[in-house]
């Protein structure tokens, strides 16, 4: 789809998120200058999305040819100083990125360069029981692995700053829930 095009339909979506912008801008068949009219349809789009759905903040970029044509940010990273999103911003992707990782899984079996059915050693063998798990038991929340927001002690741990290395070792003393494949 041309960009011109994927901004006009993603203008007319109400419900749209920035991430399915983004994803409708990258795709553009063929790389095109944005034009200031463009941006300033851009910024509409995104400003009224966070509007209606009550999203703080956002940061958008459009890449053409392997650069960053346009960035921006909107709304804030911090309300409670009212820090505002810039260029830089980076944000704690959590739990939204299991659904790109699952993603490309599968599309990695499907060009034959893993199986879903191996040992989870096999491709991370330092990871948390890595041995006991296959990649379809991360996949399918059938690994017996502790979320980290399901520790005894998470309650205590959430005001302390950290690391992800440090979560993942919270995670990997922890034994599993239960068997996994259950």
């Amino acid at each position: 789809m041309p960009l011109a095009a994927a901004v006009e339909a993603a203008s007319m979506k109400h419900t749209i998120a920035c991430a399915v912008l983004g994803v409708a801008l990258l795709g553009a068949s063929a790389p095109l200058p944005l034009t200031p009219a463009m941006e300033r349809r851009i910024d509409a789009v995104v400003r009224s999305s966070l509007a209606r759905q009550y999203v703080a903040g956002a940061q958008v970029a459009v890449v053409e040819g392997g650069r960053i044509a346009y960035t921006r940010g909107y709304g804030y990273r911090n309300l409670d100083d009212r820090v505002p999103v810039d260029a830089q911003t980076a944000f704690a992707i959590g739990s939204i990125s299991k659904q790109f990782a699952a993603a490309a899984i599968v599309m990695l079996q499907e060009e034959g360069k893993l199986n879903v059915h191996d040992s989870l050693a096999k491709y991370l063998p330092d990871a948390p029981h890595a041995s006991e798990e296959t990649l379809y038991n991360l996949l399918t929340h059938t690994s017996g692995i502790v979320g980290y927001t399901e520790q005894p002690n998470f309650d205590d741990m959430v005001p302390v700053p950290t690391t992800p290395e440090a979560i993942v070792a919270s995670i990997a003393k922890a034994p599993l829930a239960f068997e996994p494949g259950t």
